[in-house]
């Protein structure tokens, strides 16, 4: 309701000004009626304002929804993983079988020390992407490998750029993959912090649409964060099966401006 009360005061303000410009008025009435007419349209401009506020908070209530459907997702998607681990290491100590608690356990700390590393990339943003971006896996699988911590605010690089290169790159393998009907593949990213550079290694396996690919990958690259990060493309290969892409980002130097 409150959404419609603009439009009687804009009829009373398009009335106010067909009085002033038509009707023979005396000075006292002329004066009035400018009043009510300026005033009918700083009520349109102040309701047309809230309107626009409150389909602002909407959508940012809405935004924030589909972020936390992401984030239960996500933690689901965890606790699953884990539930699976307990429920071997449980099987084997109920079967007595101690000889295979070794193998177990490895394959726990492994995965500790894996999302440990995720953990300490750096950006939130990017670590809530990726993690949200294993635990959906409906039509591309990702892996993250990482073999030593990379916190990549750190590094003498372009932090913002990075973090929004890597989810771009990524969103180009999964849109090239396989469609909402298919089995898509795998996608494996490799992040490697280097002496002089990071290195981004992308494998994909299984079903994909080259051409798809090859065009997001390629405005990703030639975006103003591609350019910013000077990205030396490494690897650009396209198979039947796999498609690779390995990208040296090359730090900043003490003379750089």
């Amino acid at each position: 309701m409150g959404n419609r009360l603009w439009i009687p005061a804009a009829l009373l303000g398009l009335l106010g000004l067909i009085m002033l410009a038509v009707v023979p008025l005396t000075a006292g009435l002329r004066l009035a009626a400018g009043v009510v007419t300026a005033a009918c349209f700083a009520a349109v401009l102040y309701i047309r304002h809230r309107m626009k506020l409150k389909d602002a908070e909407e959508e940012r209530a809405r935004i924030q929804r589909l972020a936390q459907q992401e984030m239960l997702l996500t933690i689901n998607h965890l606790r699953h993983d884990w539930m699976n681990d307990i429920q071997v290491l449980l099987g084997y100590i109920q079967l007595k079988k101690y000889d295979h608690l070794h193998g177990v356990v490895a394959g726990v700390m492994g995965k500790l020390q894996h999302e440990s590393f995720m953990a300490k990339l750096g950006d939130p943003g990017l670590i809530v992407f990726l993690l949200t971006a294993k635990a959906e896996g409906r039509h591309m699988k990702l892996e993250v490998e990482l073999d030593q911590e990379v916190n990549i605010r750190k590094l003498a690089l372009d932090g913002d750029a990075v973090c929004k290169l890597i989810p771009e790159l990524i969103e180009g393998f999964k849109q090239a993959s396989a469609g909402e009907n298919e089995e898509g593949g795998m996608l494996s990213m490799q992040l490697v912090s280097e002496e002089d550079s990071l290195l981004l290694d992308f494998v994909y396996q299984g079903p994909y649409n080259r051409g798809l690919l090859e065009e997001a990958l390629s405005l990703a690259l030639e975006s103003g964060t591609g350019r910013t990060l000077a990205a030396v493309v490494e690897q650009n290969d396209y198979q039947e099966q796999e498609a690779a892409l390995a990208l040296r980002l090359p730090y900043r130097t003490s003379v750089e401006v």
